[in-house]
């Protein structure tokens, strides 16, 4: 009797296992190593265009992880493989974003929102806005489509979201657009060591087709630094040293693209992070030019060639998950990005906005060196506590 009853026991607590839910295996790649490789792939479809480009990655990945909600079947898979290398699920995306922007709340220095502008004439499913709402920290708001002035109201958010810094994303709202989903990204902080105002002198920047004459910030302090053989890399620390501005100078005799060529298939933004890692207390000379640039690309040519062709495509795209009902065939008609940065004796003032716009298919002290970035140079923001690049840009003229 004894032994059935401890048989028993054994087939209940076997069942009982059975029953338990599945739990999703966590993710085999952190939120940092999946941002940083998109991050890498974006910034390099594009790089080889002449002029100054300025892109926040992290802006993209958040609009487009937002939007990634209202996707299935292959149009999700796709999206799923250029965001994060198939590496997540929907469900790890959601959590691994929802996590960082946790991280930011105590933040002055970074303001990172997310929002959804929707036709009204339209009834948008609670299960994918409550996506946007609980993982992404986003704001919903439903407008007339057809009224000019819905343009002005979602201008207005971007230019408060981004302090001032990009003062519109759309000319004008339309009745076959479906939604916009914006991402904003703020960045404002003070160097660590400040450059004195007394100490800025114009000098001559070597751009690659010209000579330009520009006011240099300069002093002579400590900072990380590193030289190569081909190569000097230096950072400096923002007020919250959470963040840091990196530049990377390649010798006189090498283009800026033509060194980072080098580095297009490998881990680039880790090796940045490595770089800031290593770099040696060093006593620099240290000369910056004084800069302000604006820059905008619509993104869909580069996401297009990292793989997410099914969601631009007409007939094909499946975003049906947005809609309460199968009301209509939606795609993505433009995925614009808007990027501003300012470099003075103060600090760095950045901000980036993502819009994803959803259509109606039928409708140590040592010897001093010198570091002059007087010709085109690569430079980053840095998120040094989570190792998430905020903003990457080449500087080819102030």
């Amino acid at each position: 009797m004894r032994k059935i009853i401890l048989l028993f026991l054994v087939l209940l607590s076997a069942g009982s296992l059975v029953a338990q839910p599945l739990q999703e295996k966590p993710p085999s790649q952190s939120y940092s190593e999946i941002a940083s490789t998109f991050s890498d792939r974006l910034f390099f479809t594009g790089y080889k265009k002449e002029g100054n480009r300025m892109i926040s990655p992290l802006s993209a990945l958040l609009a487009l992880s937002m939007t990634m909600n209202g996707a299935v079947g292959e149009t999700k898979s796709e999206m799923l493989t250029v965001l994060t290398d198939s590496l997540y699920t929907s469900a790890s995306l959601n959590a691994e974003s929802e996590t960082y922007l946790n991280s930011l709340r105590q933040e002055s220095v970074l303001d990172i929102s997310n929002s959804i502008w929707m036709n009204d004439a339209f009834q948008i499913s609670p299960v994918f806005l409550d996506s946007i709402r609980t993982n992404y920290q986003g704001v919903a708001q439903s407008l007339d489509f057809q009224d000019p002035s819905s343009a002005g109201i979602i201008n207005a958010y971007v230019k408060k979201a981004t302090r001032g810094a990009i003062a519109d994303i759309i000319d004008r709202t339309s009745p076959d657009m479906l939604m916009y989903l914006i991402n904003t990204i703020a960045f404002k902080d003070d160097w660590k060591e400040q450059f004195s105002g007394s100490d800025t002198r114009d000098g001559t920047f070597f751009a690659e087709h010209e000579k330009k004459t520009v006011p240099f910030m300069n002093q002579e302090k400590q900072f990380p630094y590193l030289d190569g053989d081909n190569h000097q890399f230096i950072v400096l620390p923002y007020a919250n040293e959470r963040y840091s501005f990196v530049a990377l100078l390649p010798n006189k005799s090498i283009s800026i693209r033509s060194f980072l060529a080098k580095y297009e298939d490998r881990p680039f933004s880790q090796m940045l992070f490595d770089w800031a890692e290593l770099g040696k207390e060093t006593l620099v000379r240290l000369s910056l030019p004084k800069f302000e640039s604006r820059y905008q690309e619509s993104l869909v040519s580069s996401l297009s060639t990292m793989g997410m062709k099914k969601a631009f495509t007409p007939g094909v795209a499946d975003f049906s998950a947005m809609l309460s009902s199968d009301q209509a065939p939606l795609h993505i008609d433009e995925v614009l990005h808007k990027s501003f940065i300012r470099v003075d004796e103060e600090g760095t003032e950045a901000a980036a906005v993502t819009a994803v716009m959803i259509r109606l298919t039928s409708f140590m002290p040592r010897e001093s060196v010198e570091m002059r970035l007087n010709r085109p140079f690569f430079y980053a923001i840095l998120d040094m506590q989570e190792e998430i690049p905020l903003f990457m840009g080449i500087l080819d003229t102030p």
